[in-house]
């Protein structure tokens, strides 16, 4: 009997890239307020699970551009923000000081490693959308972080977060059907 390959485990992922948008994009809209990073950091803890995963999964794969990047949406935009949201819920409980523009300078090396390989997500075809939106969503967040953008700014990059989340939980929705015989359009 010979061995299955294992089946990609992209829609998990992709419901914890579109999870962790969304609660960036609540966050820089002004949807919730500074408790909720309690929450989210639990949250942003969970969704480093299927995004290691995927990441480790696709590069047996072969995937490198996915495996990758997986892998470093899976330390940084889950596992990183979900510990950050945590330690600045605590902060503001006990007065722990923190320079919050060392975010920024992270965010910004992700924004450019992320922005350069886009180009490397060509199909789906929603997927090169979300990404294309994600990445300026990601250089508003270091600006912001950095303090060189306000508020205003931030509610356009929380928006922008939220369609590139949509465009990913739809595209693991697709995934998951298009396996049962379901097709709906991703290009």
């Amino acid at each position: 009997m010979s061995e299955k390959a294992p089946a990609p485990a992209t829609p998990a992922a992709l419901t914890s890239y579109a999870i962790m948008t969304w609660l960036a994009g609540a966050f820089m809209v002004g949807l919730v307020n500074p408790t909720a990073s309690y929450l989210a950091g639990i949250v942003g803890i969970v969704a480093f699970i299927p995004l290691v995963t995927t990441g480790i999964t696709s590069l047996r794969m072969g995937d490198l551009a996915g495996g990758n990047t997986f892998l470093y949406f899976a330390a940084f935009f889950a596992l990183g923000s979900g510990l950050c949201w945590l330690a600045l819920y605590f902060a503001g409980i006990y007065g722990w000081t923190y320079d919050i523009r060392i975010l920024g300078w992270e965010w910004l090396i992700l924004a450019t490693v992320l922005t350069l390989t886009t180009p490397a997500f060509a199909r789906p075809r929603t997927i090169l959308i979300s990404i294309s939106i994600v990445d300026p969503a990601l250089y508003i967040s270091a600006l912001c972080y950095l303090g060189i953008l306000g508020t205003e700014a931030a509610f356009i990059g929380g928006v922008l977060y939220f369609i590139a989340g949509a465009l990913a939980w739809y595209t693991a929705a697709a995934i998951i059907l298009g396996s049962a015989g379901i097709k709906l359009p991703i290009g």
